[in-house]
């Protein structure tokens, strides 16, 4: 089960025609599943339809698609911080092709291990990073369960959320990771993401009074 909670969440309502259909964009939706320095997932689809028997490389290596529009696969070696992950896809008519990079390893100041959580007051985080991705995301685990927020790159500081925490949770543990978005070019639709992910490191936390 995953929990969302961005800083900053704008709506923009446009007016139209009362009488407008579905949407015909059919343009292809690219989503990366954690792409990392090693192990690559990615989503395809146009609505709400799987695109299958795609060919899909990222860095010249073939994607399974173990799932209808899911593919998935292993580079050689692992990339170091920095280097660049180019995906291509191709799926009919349509060829699309995106680069990122892998981000630094961001460094968690707060929470440090054993920190106390004190339900409901959010958890502080704070981190040092180098590399200024697309997106942080600080994370509370327990029971299997994450509680997420989610951090442009400029930021430096964030809390998330413990009020839905229960009481009985174990397994209490803070991470944050760094996500780069990549660059699109073809038919791809503006939600696509690369979400190439750098992991930081891991603390154990403990259930307050």
């Amino acid at each position: 089960m995953y929990r969302r909670m961005l800083p900053t969440i704008l709506i923009l309502v446009g007016c139209g025609n009362d009488d407008a259909g579905p949407s015909t964009d059919r343009r292809m939706l690219v989503s990366g599943s954690d792409m990392g320095p090693l192990i690559q997932n990615i989503t395809l689809a146009r609505g709400s339809s799987a695109v299958s028997s795609a060919l899909v490389t990222v860095n010249g290596v073939v994607l399974n698609e173990t799932v209808a529009g899911r593919y998935s696969g292993q580079l050689p070696a692992y990339l170091a911080v920095g280097d660049t992950l180019r995906l291509l896809v191709v799926a009919g008519a349509d060829t699309i092709a995106a680069t990122g990079r892998v981000p630094a390893v961001p460094t968690l100041i707060t929470p440090m291990s054993g920190a106390t959580i004190s339900i409901p007051t959010p958890l502080d985080f704070t981190w040092i990073d180098t590399s200024n991705p697309d997106v942080f995301r600080a994370v509370i685990q327990y029971n299997g369960v994450l509680e997420i927020s989610s951090y442009l790159g400029s930021f430096r500081s964030g809390v998330v959320v413990t009020s839905r925490i229960p009481k009985t949770a174990t397994g209490l543990s803070a991470y944050l990771d760094a996500y780069d978005d990549g660059t699109f070019t073809g038919p791809a639709h503006p939600a696509s993401k690369m979400h190439v992910r750098q992991a930081g490191g891991r603390v154990g936390l403990v259930m307050g009074p």
